[in-house]
């Protein structure tokens, strides 16, 4: 568990590295704030197309480490890339990659804990997302001070090496502890008419596709977070990179802190009295934070944030495993990406777009309404998606 968790922040601290390396990219390519909201957009747009045959690949034919294994190597690739990337296209491309393996590793990786811990599923899987967290949250660091020192293209390399490690690591202690994983490392293989067969009674049950749409609300707040906090911090309150990577280290830190008690707590009394409590709560943060001009208070805002909404990301994932067969649980996993992704990919433009219009606050007021509206949902649609 703790193996894969490492990996996963391997893997989002390239990702994490992409964001922060976002205003910069503005700068030098000399782009609107809706042409960098669409270089965001991409990351889900990969992501939504990627969804579906990831998660077929992994439970048809079970090789849940090999595909972990090729996330990591070419996620490493696609952010290395980027220091030769001087033109848009080049930008997207390349992002699109590592969002492509960012997405084939969780169907992968979280079918593996969910099996292998189902009595503890969102606890096992709170761990598996902070080590999502400890790299979204070291990577702006690193990165950020790495930008002052050698610039935004030698730092996109910088943030290419960790996955790579990561992959090296992964295929030297696999190799020595085969033998002794459990059997739900991977799945067995299975014919594609059963598999198609099990996955069409699922998608009748509309429970999952609530607790989709609640993903999709809360990603919404999550994703605009990420890519326009550095651009507030950069062109609002005119700092630089360390500035930077000091607020995202505070929004993501945060999350590392508080996920593994918040999954503990949904396990014990429900997922609904959870994600109700915590939807509600940061999207009253996000809407603080266009109204706050003292940095560190700043700063102790998108901590706070951080702690409430991230934290949720595991009991989504739980509450949509809870739902369905063991069997589907890489497929399960694309489908809540999916429409994650579905939502994702347009915030960023929208927000963008609003951003040119109305000023960069109003893009901040778009993520809280998004938080709460979700928070509100779970009021009337938690009792029934308990019903597992």
């Amino acid at each position: 568990m703790f193996l894969i968790a490492s990996c996963h922040g391997a893997l989002h601290w390239s990702l994490a590295t992409f964001y922060v390396l976002l205003p910069f990219i503005q700068q030098h390519l000399g782009l609107s704030y809706a042409q960098t909201g669409l270089l965001a957009s991409t990351v889900h747009m990969v992501s939504l197309a990627a969804n579906v045959p990831s998660g077929a690949l992994v439970d048809v034919t079970g090789r849940r480490m090999a595909c972990q294994m090729t996330a990591l190597v070419f996620g490493g690739i696609g952010m290395g890339a980027l220091m030769a990337a001087n033109h848009f296209w080049m930008v997207m491309v390349f992002v699109g990659v590592l969002a492509a393996m960012n997405t084939l590793w969780h169907p992968a990786a979280i079918s593996f804990l969910s099996s292998t811990y189902p009595e503890r599923r969102a606890t096992a899987l709170s761990y598996h997302t902070v080590g999502a967290s400890v790299g979204d949250a070291l990577a702006p660091v690193a990165i950020g001070v790495c930008v002052s020192m050698v610039g935004w293209q030698s730092s996109a390399m910088i943030g290419a090496l960790p996955p790579i490690l990561a992959a090296v690591a992964l295929w030297i202690l696999l190799g020595r502890a085969r033998s002794s994983m459990p059997v739900s490392a991977n799945a067995e293989r299975r014919s594609t008419s059963g598999y198609f067969g099990e996955l069409r009674s699922m998608l009748k049950d509309r429970r999952i596709w609530v607790v989709c749409l609640l993903a999709g609300l809360r990603g919404t707040c999550q994703v605009g977070l990420r890519a326009f906090l550095p651009l507030y911090v950069v062109n609002e309150m005119g700092a630089g990179g360390i500035w930077v990577g000091i607020v995202i280290f505070a929004f993501q830190s945060a999350g590392v802190v508080t996920t593994p008690a918040v999954g503990h707590a949904s396990d014990r009394i429900g997922r609904r009295k959870v994600l109700m409590v915590g939807l509600i709560l940061s999207g009253i943060l996000v809407s603080v934070m266009p109204n706050v001009s003292t940095p560190w208070i700043y700063v102790a805002v998108v901590a706070l944030t951080g702690a409430s909404l991230l934290s949720l990301r595991p009991v989504v994932q739980g509450w949509a495993l809870d739902l369905s067969p063991p069997s589907l649980g890489g497929s399960t996993i694309t489908i809540v990406f999916g429409v994650q992704a579905a939502f994702a990919m347009t915030v960023p433009v929208i927000s963008g777009y609003a951003a040119d219009i109305w000023g960069l606050a109003t893009a901040f007021y778009l993520f809280s309404g998004a938080a709460i509206l979700a928070g509100v949902l779970c009021a009337f649609v938690g009792r029934e998606a308990k019903k597992a």
